[in-house]
């Protein structure tokens, strides 16, 4: 009988730590707004993981802020503790650009901000 319920307790700590380790990191959400008020051109904004090659909204695309809107919200989901920044480029011109620019192509740290720790992040474009 003992050694039925040893094996049993072995089983299930193995069961225990292999479902640990697949276990997937929990998922959170942040909201990134962007003021475009003072913005005379219509933009488009990526965001860009720095750990992996995720991208808002899409690899192949960016959210076009018309320039008649003076605030675009989106909301994403993102892994705790990732690192996302921002790149906003001129419709059409990406050599005028804010943040990281156009395929997170420019180094601008104070356009990252980190998953979990802020929830709502505002940035405002001036031209």
């Amino acid at each position: 009988m003992k050694s039925i319920l040893h094996k049993a307790a072995s089983l299930l700590v193995a069961l225990i730590i292999s479902t640990a380790a697949v276990t997937p990191a929990l998922a959170e959400r942040m909201t990134w707004t962007f003021d475009t008020s003072n913005i005379t051109d219509d933009i488009q904004v990526q965001l860009y993981s720095q750990i992996d090659d995720q991208e808002w909204p899409d690899t192949d695309r960016a959210w076009v802020i018309d320039v008649e809107e003076s605030k675009s919200t989106y909301n994403i989901s993102c892994v705790y503790e990732e690192e996302i920044c921002y790149g906003a480029w001129v419709d059409g011109d990406t050599s005028s650009y804010w943040g990281t620019g156009f395929n997170d192509r420019y180094n601008d740290s104070s356009a990252c901000h980190v998953c979990g720790f802020e929830k709502n992040v505002t940035i405002k474009l001036l031209e």
